[in-house]
């Protein structure tokens, strides 16, 4: 899709440079036909290259004109002159910066001004990238974010054929000291009111310590609401396993040796999944999805199994079934049920303009037709007028001759 929108924008960058050109000539023409006209001479060649600029123009952006008493012709967009007194004013794209995007704006070169194209060309592109390219892009940001939430919910609280002995979360936290579920926090997925549980098990005696971690987020109370640094404060207390937050932001966790082993189940506020813990998933969208880079070293991380069953497959079997289970986070309808709906809305979106282009050249090939019939040559009618006039010129002629004939023999008679 970037590179789809990389595309659109070298065409805009490409219309806008094709209507600069013309706008150049256009204002050249301007000022021949004007001193011709001006000394008396006829312009008429002059005029029809100018009509046809301001036709090939009119393809790039809406145009209205207004000629002069000496004969140069302003150009507007909107009631913004772009040629003006037979000067180019020149057109340009501002680009502003968003996000990771730039917003293209058409203005006049000249002083910056808004033109308010409402058609042509460059007006088309310029709808095209904000309404179906970027428009497709967020929609499938939308996807990518809730396949990455739903699926790392899942598998944070699942467990894999191995444990962790030491785990660093894939999330940069902005601001440690915020309520998690606070605008502070700045996170990309919402953390809610519950809890989940730590589990430390001794390899040499397969006993297993749980301990569970509230993520108060009641709001009842503000100053006792969750924060990273309270969730690390809660996870360092815990017997055999050391919490903290790195300098970049991230929850480390850290067993007390190679003798345990770390493991998580039943979140009920999504923490886990929002830190980047035990998660499948790393990034917020679809440009930055990707594998767990524990995962893609170690494949026995891969939460299989639930409630520590050896060779279990049911935390497998719901991530599975994930693709069509009915998830509340959507309003009730399923992943795919989701990316359906995208499909759906740009396929009658595509059909809807294919019909409109198809209706717009009937009508251009109408117009086209009548503006022919009334500035156009018919050769067959023009040159039977030809040999009229040239029948009736002869004939003059011969009179004029006839004429000349008598009034000399009379004068020879006197």
């Amino acid at each position: 899709m970037l590179s789809l929108r990389d595309q659109v924008d070298e065409s805009v960058d490409a219309a806008v440079a094709s209507a600069n050109q013309v706008l150049g000539r256009l204002a050249v023409i301007n000022n021949e036909v004007a001193r011709v006209e001006n000394t008396n001479g006829q312009a008429n060649s002059l005029r029809d290259e100018r009509d046809a600029l301001l036709a090939e123009l009119s393809k790039y952006v809406d145009i209205s004109t207004v000629e002069q008493r000496d004969g140069k012709v302003d150009v507007f967009v909107g009631s913004i002159p772009v040629i003006l007194n037979g000067t180019n004013r020149g057109i340009q794209l501002k680009r502003t910066a968003n996000g990771d995007d730039m917003n293209l704006q058409l203005v006049l070169r000249a002083d910056g001004s808004p033109l308010p194209a409402t058609a042509g060309e460059i007006k088309g592109l310029l709808e095209a990238r904000e309404s179906s390219v970027n428009g497709a892009m967020a929609d499938l940001d939308d996807f990518a974010a809730n396949l990455i939430h739903q699926v790392n919910l899942l598998h944070s609280q699942g467990q894999g054929t191995t444990g962790f002995e030491s785990v660093t979360g894939v999330t940069r936290f902005e601001n440690a000291t915020a309520v998690l579920n606070s605008e502070d926090a700045l996170l990309a997925f919402n953390v809610k009111h519950g809890s989940f549980q730590v589990h430390l098990t001794q390899a040499q005696t397969g006993q297993r310590i749980t301990t569970n971690i509230d993520v108060d987020l009641d709001g009842i109370d503000p100053t006792n609401d969750a924060t990273l640094n309270s969730i690390a404060t809660a996870l360092n207390n815990v017997d055999n396993l050391s919490a903290s937050v790195s300098a970049s932001g991230q929850l480390v966790l850290q067993t007390s040796g190679s003798d345990f082993e770390l493991s998580f189940s039943d979140d009920s506020s999504g923490f886990l999944a929002v830190a980047g813990i035990n998660t499948f998933f790393t990034g917020k969208d679809g440009a930055t999805i990707d594998i767990n880079q524990i995962i893609s070293n170690d494949p026995g991380k891969v939460a299989v199994t639930q409630g520590h069953v050896p060779g279990g497959n049911t935390n497998a079997l719901a991530l599975s079934s994930l693709r069509s289970e009915s998830l509340s986070d959507l309003g009730g309808i399923s992943l795919t049920e989701q990316w359906n709906r995208h499909i759906e809305e740009y396929a009658g979106r595509l059909g809807q303009a294919r019909s409109t282009f198809e209706a717009d050249v009937i009508v251009q090939s109408s117009l086209n037709a009548q503006q022919q019939a009334i500035s156009g040559v018919n050769s067959d009618e023009e040159v039977i007028n030809l040999s009229s006039y040239q029948r009736a010129f002869q004939g003059s002629a011969r009179f004029l001759s006839v004429v000349d004939e008598m009034m000399q023999t009379i004068l020879g008679l006197i």
